[in-house]
């Protein structure tokens, strides 16, 4: 809620500016009038209040927002039942306390003495429907939202309306435990059902929970940390080159993950190696090729579980050079497999600003709820002939905590 409490910048400049006015324009007897007629405005307010505060208190069900993150037209929609929500949670009382503190603010200025005890039972029962909700809806992660909202705007105006500070501080304490409550229950959706979506929410909650308390073992760099563990992937690349009569298989495995030092949840990153399996030259058989293993830098980009999309990119997945032999001698060395992956794959080379290398980036649907997230084949070919063939593979693998 939004009050104008006494003392805000923009209501004491237009309440001093008219108090001026009121010293050099108006009569001691039409300052009376105006006084009898502030204090009947403010006991009609508070008799109102007074059969609000007579009756049971009434704690709005609040919306189940979605824990995971969501297409910008679901959020709209989201967004709506959440100002619905909060209307309802403020209301009767939080309108009546925003009416009274403005009257109250006029009787001041009029030379009344202020009390705020009837506003303080207001606002004492909306904490007391936000103790409600959470004790009814508290356990639900997908109610947290609207439920954290409310009740640390009614922990702050209990303060800021001088309220002992032992009832907001409970409540700002028992909201901390339940977002810490819905971090467990996050991680186990992720690690468990493969739910990718939820990163943003633990992240979010991680942060809720650092801001809220400091009597939590938990912090947000041990948040991002088993998040490095959990949010983990191996990626498996097979490789196929096939140029005229020469074809090479080539495979490649790294390990990409969320990155604690640097938390961004659309960027998972890592290294691996790769390695020549297999060359056939179908005209000379004779003919071998050995190539060292080669380090493999990899990146699951723009990765985008609420939707099915990400990147996968790569720095290299072929060895930088291959010697040749025939017949047990050698007969040539030089990078062919990279020449030739180059000019099959040129649509898809990009730079990296992160590596600050030229990586092949490949656009893969990623399916949110299945171990094998990306499970995809890329075909490209040359006009003359020249075909690759690269099939990637991305499996959840969390580790442990």
């Amino acid at each position: 809620m939004d009050f104008a409490v006494p003392g805000e910048e923009e209501a004491s400049a237009y309440l001093f500016h008219f108090s001026t006015a009121i010293a050099d324009n108006v009569e001691d007897s039409q300052i009376g009038d105006m006084r009898t007629a502030a204090e009947a405005q403010y006991k009609k307010l508070r008799d109102e209040a007074n059969e609000v505060l007579k009756k049971d208190i009434p704690a709005p069900v609040p919306p189940s927002m979605p824990i995971v993150c969501v297409p910008e037209s679901e959020a709209e929609a989201n967004s709506a039942k959440f100002a619905e929500f909060i209307n309802a949670f403020n209301n009767p009382e939080g309108d009546l306390v925003r009416r009274m503190l403005a009257a109250q603010q006029q009787l001041q200025l009029l030379g009344n003495d202020a009390d705020y005890l009837t506003e303080q039972a207001l606002i004492s029962r909306m904490v007391q429907k936000a103790d409600l909700l959470i004790k009814d809806y508290g356990n639900d992660p997908e109610k947290l939202p609207a439920i954290g909202w409310v009740a640390l705007q009614a922990a702050t105006d209990s303060q800021l309306l001088g309220l002992p500070d032992e009832a907001s501080e409970r409540l700002i304490e028992e909201v901390a435990a339940l977002y810490e409550q819905a971090i467990e229950t996050l991680f186990k959706k992720l690690t468990e059902e493969h739910e990718y979506r939820v990163t943003k929410s633990i992240l979010e909650a991680a942060h809720a929970v650092a801001l809220l308390s400091d009597k939590t073992a938990l912090t947000f760099d041990g948040v991002c940390k088993h998040l490095e563990k959990a949010l983990h992937f191996d990626l498996t690349v097979s490789y196929t080159l096939k140029i005229e009569q020469v074809t090479y298989v080539i495979e490649a495995e790294s390990t990409i993950s969320f990155n604690a030092a640097n938390p961004d949840v659309h960027t998972l990153r890592g290294t691996g190696d790769g390695s020549l399996v297999s060359y056939r030259d179908e005209d000379d058989p004779r003919i071998t090729v050995q190539a060292p293993d080669f380090k493999v830098q990899a990146t699951a980009g723009d990765f985008k579980p609420y939707v099915g999309t990400a990147t996968i990119s790569l720095d290299r997945f072929f060895p930088g050079m291959e010697s040749f032999y025939g017949d047990g001698q050698l007969i040539l060395t030089g990078g062919v497999a990279e020449m030739n992956t180059w000019a099959v794959f040129y649509d898809y080379v990009g730079f990296d600003d992160v590596l600050e290398s030229t990586v092949y980036s490949f656009p893969v649907s990623l399916s949110n709820g299945k171990v094998d997230a990306v499970d995809e084949t890329v075909k490209a070919e040359t006009d003359d002939g020249g075909i690759g063939i690269l099939d990637l593979k991305l499996t959840h693998s969390p580790r442990g905590k």
